[in-house]
This record gives C-alpha cells, structure tokens and sequence, in this order.
C-alpha cells in the first residue's frame, strides 16, 4: 500500500523541484562581479530579490518536510469530520444497565432506521429482494465498527452480499460488485491509496473519485450522499489551496497545517 503520508501527499502538494531556483543559483545571479584579487571570503550581497526567492524556498523545503512527516495526520484531520456514524443504536440493546422503556425506545429508533434504508422494499408488493439486500449492504458500510461487530450485524455483510448476488441473477441481471465499501467518503480514502497522484494531476485524480463514486450517487435511495462528497471534494481542494499558499511563504497557512496533527496528536496520546 503507497503511504499517503510520504508519497501520496507529499507528492501532491510539492512543487515541481525542476522549476526552483537553488540556493547556488541565486548567489551566482545576483553576486556583483569580482576581480581576481579580491578576497575569497568577500560578502555577497543579496538583493531583496534574491532574499525573496531564498526564503520563499526554505518556506517550501519546510513543507516539504513537514507533510513527508505529517502528511497523514494532515489529510485525516481535514476529512474526519466527514466520516461520521450514526449513532451506535444496536449494541445499546445489549446494555442491561437500561430500562425496559429505554429500550424500547432504542429498538423503535433502530427499527425505523432500517425501514427507511432497506426494509421497505421487502414490503413492497411484490417485495423487490434485490433492492433489499442491495441496499442492506450500503446501509451496513455506513455503520461504525463497533456496532458493526453487535449481535444485531455480525456476519450479515457477507450473507446480504451473496443474497443481492443470487436475486440479481434471477431477474437475469449482472450484479454490480458490492465486495468493498460503497460509501463515497470511504471511496475517498481507498481511492488515495491507490493513486500516487502529483499536483500536476490534482484534477485527473479527483476525476477518478468522483467517476468511480457516481453510480453510487445515482442509485435510488442514495441522493442524501451528493452532498457529502461534495463536501469532501471542497474539503480536498481547500487543503491543496492551503498548502500551495504555504509553498509560497504564506506563514498563516503553513501554521494551519501544523494546527491540524494536533487532534491526531492527542487522540494517539489518549
């Protein structure tokens, strides 16, 4: 698996060494000529020019840095509040520290979530099986892991999966390949896994997201999840935006990139 924090990342918000200038480089244009009989030691010399430039490239040789070491802890930071759960209802069913009415109350919330997102099409008449299991799977892969692993959900993932496949085929239908995760957001992060994409690239890779996500954006039921892809191409476009500031000497933004590995910073430390 590419590394996003050294590869990924760093490649994407780097500039293309090619077109900097070198610290060398500056001196040489930019030192005023010399007779053969001055001193080696002579002071050179910079105009604001060539200051300018110099420190513009440390700028960039400090992010550089930064992101081959933080790049991760950046990335996640900026997309985390995207992958939100709803609320872990099925293991709360366990919890013998509830009332009998709390409970209940657990239990009708759960059962309406699950009506909505995929029960209804087994009460359909006649009741559309694919459609169920199909969207079983989806609603599965927006739960956390944690209530994923209830008594409610374990194992049914694959069962549901195998279930949509058998009725696909007999309505004489290829079923679509619901092996892996079918969230946007969660297509997101595989996606970056699987690209090492430059910033010369930047819009060919978020092509690639948004044509690989949008038969799940357009399939019944999904309309709720346009706008939180949206939302996480916004965020992924703005965080280009803060580190293209930052290459260029903008202090403000590079401080914005070191202010967002503190919650994974704590997190790891808690």
């Amino acid at each position: 698996m590419i590394s996003v924090s050294t590869t990924a990342l760093y490649n994407a918000y780097s500039s293309d060494m090619s077109t900097r200038k070198t610290v060398s480089t500056i001196v040489d244009e930019k030192t005023p000529e010399t007779s053969s009989s001055e001193s080696p030691t002579a002071i050179v010399n910079l105009s604001n020019e060539a200051i300018s430039a110099l420190e513009k490239y440390k700028a960039s040789a400090t992010v550089d840095q930064f992101l081959k070491e933080h790049g991760r802890e950046v990335y996640e930071s900026t997309m985390n509040s995207l992958k939100g759960y709803p609320e872990n209802l099925a293991s709360k069913l366990n919890d013998k520290s509830l009332s009998e009415k709390e409970l209940t109350a657990i239990q009708n919330a759960l059962t309406e979530r699950e009506m909505n997102a995929f029960m209804k099409y087994a009460r359909q008449d006649p009741p559309d099986m694919k459609m169920f299991f199909e969207k079983y799977v989806e609603y599965l892969d927006t739960l956390s892991p944690e209530e994923l692993l209830s008594q409610r959900y374990i194992g049914q993932r694959a069962v549901a999966e195998q279930q949509y496949q058998h009725f696909a085929r007999e309505q004489g239908e290829t079923p679509d390949d619901l092996s892996s995760a079918q969230h946007p957001i969660t297509s997101l992060f595989e996606l970056l896994k699987e690209v090492d994409f430059t910033v010369e690239d930047k819009n060919g890779f978020l092509k690639k997201y948004e044509d690989k996500v949008s038969s799940i954006l357009n399939r019944e039921g999904n309309e709720n999840l346009k706008p939180l892809s949206d939302e996480a191409v916004e965020k992924l476009n703005n965080l280009f935006s803060i580190i293209s500031a930052a290459h260029e000497g903008d202090k403000a933004a590079f401080e914005k990139l070191q202010s967002a590995i503190k919650p994974a910073e704590i997190e790891k430390r808690t």
